[in-house]
């Protein structure tokens, strides 16, 4: 796909994006580490990481061992997850922006393109659509509810007149 059918297809259809992370982070590293977006990428990250080795050794000197080994391996790999989620964003914002970039990313299948076929979540078209259908569904119940009432009153106002021509 190039980069003009990229950005033609981002705003028409649903797009999916793979992303590479090892590939995608020996890109930036190389060709963008002047760019300030990565730049503060990396100091966010590193100053994460750090407080996180920090937090560890203060963790092995209050907790139990066992404690402290899970609670460093859970962080371990969220830190991780976030760091890829990270990578996968800032490589996408650059690749919008830079069609020499795109190219190299897609060249060394750091990024691929795909359109989602699969809608797993509401469209926001949609779903203003099924709320309009629900509601006029609710305004038509809301009548037939006020007519139903009307209707209640108009009986309950002739049933005296009725009871006393029937002789009761």
């Amino acid at each position: 796909m190039s980069y003009e059918q990229f950005i033609l297809a981002h705003k028409t259809v649903p797009l999916g994006y793979l992303i590479s992370t090892r590939k995608a982070l020996g890109l930036l590293l190389v060709h963008k580490i002047p760019d300030a977006r990565f730049q503060l990428f990396l100091v966010k990250w590193t100053a994460a990481f750090f407080v996180i080795l920090g937090a560890t050794l203060w963790g092995f000197k209050l907790m139990p061992m066992f404690l402290a080994a899970s609670v460093f391996a859970l962080g371990v790999g969220l830190f991780a997850l976030l760091v890829c989620l990270g990578t996968g964003d800032i490589l996408l914002k650059i690749a919008f922006e830079d069609q020499r970039f795109f190219e190299l990313a897609t060249g060394c299948r750091a990024l691929s393109i795909f359109q989602d076929t699969e809608l797993s979540l509401p469209q926001p078209e949609s779903f203003s659509q099924r709320q309009l259908e629900e509601d006029s569904k609710l305004h038509t119940d809301i009548v037939a509810l006020e007519d139903y009432r009307a209707s209640l009153l108009l009986c309950k106002d002739q049933a005296p007149a009725l009871l006393v021509s029937n002789g009761h």
